[in-house]
């Protein structure tokens, strides 16, 4: 079982979710304790693999022993699994939080809710853990779709922040995939570890100067920089409590790490155009960092006012993902 800790940590929450509504209809207080024996699991799960990745080095996992670059592999080292431990942790705490919150509620909606929450942990492990940019964009639906379900569940306005943000991240997704699709029309790989010795002599190309473009401009919008967080300050204010605590905690930091790792590990960040494309980002960052802060002080809600705290605070991690390029 201990060699399968990287494709268990995913898959614990997959099926947990697969079965807390079932147990919901029997017994509300049963599907509320399955959903925490899961995510415990899961924290356990994610804590296993970040000790053997500290002691061991990167550890990869190929599903189905179809070995790397035909299979699909997870990969785990130091920065993937703290990754996956906060994700997982984080996880496990708003489940915690969310009972008091849920005691009231059908058995449909406890169900439906403990679905979609653990649907969003697994696609963000997902997206932590795979060594495939096209499982990433797989998990970033995933967890994305989980996500819509969740903050339509706050109401009306709720429901009409999530139609938003299914909007806004459709185009986010659709640039993503595309320039996975110039990649692999270039490189004829989907593999990480492939790709990063594949695509090093062809990023001055055109197609490579696009496929980089896209995909950065994807997750920037998944990241909510300023000025593409249209979706973001209702998501926040209109989504329940617990929605708001997990996605404002873990889901934009996850697409960051995205960035992060497909930016200084796989394209490298001295090469060709990708240079250009971070400074550019950088100077993107710097202004989410005024404007956030700026419209965070406007605000009279107090959750608004955090929702504009959060594109002030993605803006540093951005900009420290574009300053690493000069010292690269």
């Amino acid at each position: 079982m201990s060699q399968n800790i990287p494709g268990l940590t995913v898959v614990l929450p997959l099926v947990g979710a697969a079965l807390v509504l079932l147990i919901a209809y029997k017994s509300t207080r049963a599907a509320r304790g399955a959903a925490i024996f899961f995510l415990a699991l899961t924290l356990t799960s994610a804590m296993a693999g970040l000790r053997h990745v500290l002691v061991h080095g990167t550890w990869r996992y190929a599903f189905g022993d179809w070995m790397p670059p035909l299979g699909i592999e997870y990969s785990l080292d130091p920065l993937s699994g703290v990754m996956t431990v906060l994700i997982a942790g984080v996880a496990l705490l708003v489940a915690i939080y969310a009972l008091p919150y849920l005691r009231e509620e059908s058995w449909l909606r406890q169900g439906i809710f403990y679905t979609l929450f653990m649907l969003v942990a697994s696609g963000l492990l997902g997206m932590s853990s795979t060594g495939d940019v096209f499982n990433l964009y797989v998990f970033l639906e995933i967890s994305s779709l989980a996500a819509y379900g969740l903050i339509a569940s706050g109401g009306p306005r709720g429901a009409v922040a999530a139609f938003r943000y299914l909007l806004i991240g459709t185009i986010a997704a659709s640039f993503y995939l595309l320039g996975m699709g110039y990649l692999y029309m270039l490189t004829g790989t989907l593999n990480m570890a492939d790709l990063s010795v594949l695509v090093k002599p062809m990023l001055n190309s055109t197609p490579a100067v696009i496929a980089l473009s896209m995909i950065v401009l994807g997750l920037a919008i998944k990241m909510a920089v300023f000025p593409l967080h249209g979706w973001l300050p209702d998501a926040y204010t209109y989504s329940a409590p617990p929605v708001a605590a997990f996605i404002s905690a873990v889901m934009t930091k996850v697409y960051a790490y995205a960035l992060l790792r497909l930016s200084y590990f796989v394209f490298g960040v001295s090469h060709g155009p990708l240079s250009p494309i971070l400074t550019v980002m950088g100077w993107i960052a710097v202004v989410s960092i005024i404007m956030g802060s700026v419209m965070a002080i406007a605000q009279r809600d107090f959750r608004r006012m955090l929702a504009y705290s959060s594109v002030d605070q993605i803006g540093y991690i951005v900009l420290g993902i574009a300053i690493g390029n000069v010292y690269a």
